[in-house]
């Protein structure tokens, strides 16, 4: 309906998950006590959602919350079956609820959330009601669905109201704790790159919290905990302490530099448009300065390092190289250190962390390829 492939099929059926997995050899019962079970295609793994034969077919699909997710194509007549004038909302972007908040599946206030994200969708105040009540609280049991579903709303186009919709409705508190006032404007006015405005979201929240319960991963964890450790970036270490500003050079990237000096343009965007800004201008321009003198400390010691003829740091360290190659100290990590020093040297651009761990990972397989 909105002319994008769909990522996803679910087929209800009133034949049992007996029979389904008869049918389908290959076919796998993913939630028995569920009734559902997956079968692999050329298109895509589809869920068939067994209802039985004594209930109506499209009973289930109330539980779906909002008006534009309670649809469904009846592959026979090639019609949309719509009870509850889902169409019709689709095509006004509005979100409107059915059924009753509690048996909504889990997840509902997500996806409104990603809805409005993604394609910009409209909340009446009657709506945004339901939406706080316990019914609709209720936050997807698999990981991997709330991480989707967070995702998808914070790299959307309209990511800002999406996130206020989270807080004012409720369920912003029950994903994190103390999510900053100024939390949906600072990401709306940023890069559409997950690590950045993912940070831009916790700051001085419960992130190692969420980010377990979300199930992001070690390695990308600690990228989020980098950046969060070191924002405000124009206070993380003294502007006039040269040996503090090259260790600061040698832990971030210059990408990840330049994420959190967007990251404090942002914030202090935001400062600059709130209700009392006529009141706090003096710390705006504070602000302001200190960013700019963190700017210029790093640009001098960049400078300085180039002009004693002293290599720039790299911007992967030692501990980093024998995780990427499985190894400990030892000859080896100490030729792919000068590995990548040749490679900065010949190309100053690629002294960037996942630079040269891509590099560092094709060096690595080209070390164990037979001769």
């Amino acid at each position: 309906l909105l002319a994008q492939r769909p990522r996803c099929y679910e087929a209800l059926t009133e034949a049992t998950p007996k029979e389904i997995l008869a049918l389908f050899p290959h076919a796998i019962a993913t939630r028995p006590d569920a009734g559902i079970v997956t079968v692999p295609s050329a298109s895509g793994p589809i869920d068939f959602r067994c209802v039985g034969r004594e209930k109506p077919l499209l009973e289930g699909l109330e539980r779906r919350g909002l008006s534009v997710l309670a649809l469904a194509f009846d592959p026979i007549s090639g019609e949309v079956c719509d009870s509850a004038s889902g169409l019709d909302d689709i095509a006004k972007r509005r979100l409107n609820t059915v059924g009753d908040p509690q048996s909504w599946h889990p997840g509902v206030g997500l996806r409104a959330a990603r809805l409005i994200s993604e394609h910009a969708y409209q909340m009446p105040s009657d709506t945004l009601d339901r939406m706080r009540q316990p019914g609709a609280q209720a936050l997807p049991r698999a990981a991997a669905t709330l991480r989707g579903e967070m995702r998808r709303i914070l790299l959307g186009p309209n990511a800002g109201p999406a996130l206020q919709f989270l807080r004012s409705s409720g369920i912003e508190a029950r994903l994190v704790d103390d999510v900053r006032e100024d939390a949906a404007r600072v990401v709306a006015s940023l890069p559409a790159e997950l690590p950045i405005r993912l940070v831009a979201w916790l700051r001085d929240a419960g992130a190692r919290r969420f980010l377990r319960r979300a199930g992001f991963g070690v390695q990308f964890s600690q990228e989020i905990y980098r950046l969060l450790d070191h924002h405000p970036i124009d206070r993380c270490v003294s502007h006039d302490r040269q040996v503090a500003l090259s260790r600061l050079l040698r832990r971030l990237s210059p990408t990840e530099l330049e994420l959190l000096f967007a990251l404090r343009g942002a914030e202090i965007e935001a400062l600059e448009k709130s209700q009392d800004a006529s009141l706090i201008a003096i710390r705006i321009e504070e602000e302001r300065a200190s960013v700019a003198r963190m700017r210029a400390a790093l640009e001098r010691v960049r400078r300085r390092s180039t002009r004693t003829g002293n290599r720039p740091p790299l911007a992967l360290g030692g501990q980093e190289v024998m995780r990427v190659l499985g190894q400990g100290p030892g000859p080896e990590i100490g030729r792919a250190l000068s590995h990548l020093a040749g490679v900065v040297s010949r190309d100053p651009a690629a002294n960037d962390r996942d630079t040269l761990i891509a590099e560092l990972e094709a060096w690595k397989e080209n070390a164990c390829r037979p001769s």
